[in-house]
């Protein structure tokens, strides 16, 4: 039973790092039914990094990415034209995080000199790395910048195959455009 319990809060654990979070923003004045149209602002998705050298984008998950972008806006209507309504825009965020555990273990106690019961308190280091997929849209004929989607995952991906891009373009894009308000 105990081996079936650990195995249970392992599972959960594991599922529990897979999680990717997502948030968007949006102008409030925009009418967004006037849009129908879109195009690339950049030719390649810009990638920013504060984790070294091992910070990458390969060519393939870019396009992939793209591709994703481009069927998530055609499934919502808008398709791709020059001149368009709209300018998209693609960026990745790679950062280090760190972040400090303090726990007080239970395999024992020592007495200090007034003979009273102590537990030795321990610090851990959690390195890992956070992903943020943005995609940001903007007025064409203005610039002003009318919606931004960010999906952020802390999961490495030790393999371009391995890339959640439809969760990543899903999250960032699912709520667009958003509904005006009554």
């Amino acid at each position: 039973m105990l081996y079936v319990l650990l195995a249970l809060g392992v599972l959960l654990a594991l599922a529990g790092c897979s999680t990717i979070e997502t948030s968007t923003d949006f102008d409030a004045s925009t009418d967004f039914s006037q849009y129908h149209t879109y195009r690339w602002l950049d030719d390649e998705p810009l990638l920013r990094s504060d984790a070294g050298a091992d910070a990458r984008l390969s060519p393939l998950v870019a396009q992939r990415l793209r591709d994703t972008v481009e069927a998530t806006l055609a499934s919502k209507g808008f398709r791709k034209a020059e001149p368009a309504d709209m300018a998209v825009s693609l960026s990745l965020d790679v950062r280090l995080r760190r972040v400090m555990h303090t726990w007080y273990p239970s395999y024992g106690p020592y007495y200090d000199w007034r003979y009273r019961w102590h537990y030795a308190p321990m610090t851990t280091f959690e390195t890992f790395t956070e992903k943020v997929l943005a995609v940001d849209i903007f007025d064409a004929a203005t610039g002003r910048a009318i919606w931004r989607g960010t999906a952020t995952t802390f999961v490495d991906w030790q393999d371009e195959t391995e890339v959640p891009v439809d969760a990543l373009i899903g999250g960032a894009l699912g709520p667009f455009p958003p509904r005006p308000a009554k």
